[in-house]
């Protein structure tokens, strides 16, 4: 595979939909300093660390220090219907299915409609969805967040309200080392 399936670094915006960014060795989407809003729908991102040296998550979003601020999305963040996964197989890793670090609009996950696709985010090596710095709300509606080997939904320093609606997080700490709860949410970079 490749190192990254998508590397987007200064974008305005950035925006997919039904692509297919799987099997690649260090993230299937990596994205670093997009100005604005992150829109992903049908987007099937599974199986990206492909090397399992430990790094490669599905979709990767986070800020560069080299701009002086630390924004990875400058606008919202709208996942519908999407797949991140490790499947499971021996020859199949992917650390997380979704990181973002330093959000400053709304985050919202959901089913997509036409065709209707619910999120499937499980199986993942560490977290299924890790949210950290946020400064809006965010909702989840539906979706699988489950048997992940950490926790299925993690949020770190969320500023505004966090609403889920029908989302399954069930069997996280998928590895059984105690680490590991559908919802997890905190205050702090722990």
């Amino acid at each position: 595979g490749n190192s990254r399936g998508v590397n987007v670094s200064g974008a305005a915006s950035f925006s997919d939909t039904d692509g297919v960014f799987s099997n690649n060795d260090d993230h299937g989407i990596r994205l670093i300093d997009v100005a604005g809003d992150v829109r992903l729908t049908r987007t099937t991102a599974d199986n990206n660390d492909a090397d399992d040296d430990g790094t490669g998550d599905g979709l990767n979003a986070t800020d560069s220090t080299a701009d002086g601020d630390t924004v990875a999305v400058g606008g919202s963040l709208l996942v519908q219907g999407c797949r991140f996964r490790d499947s499971g197989g021996t020859a199949d890793h992917q650390e997380r299915g979704l990181f973002a670090s330093g959000i400053t609009c709304s985050v919202t996950f959901e089913d997509s409609a036409g065709p209707i696709q619910s999120i499937e985010v499980t199986g993942n090596e560490g977290a299924g969805v890790r949210l950290q710095a946020a400064a809006s709300n965010a909702t989840f509606t539906g979706g699988n967040y489950s048997n992940n080997a950490d926790h299925g939904i993690r949020f770190v320093d969320i500023a505004g309200t966090v609403t889920l609606v029908r989302s399954t997080a069930d069997n996280n700490d998928a590895d059984d080392d105690g680490t590991g709860d559908g919802l997890s949410a905190t205050d702090g970079s722990d």
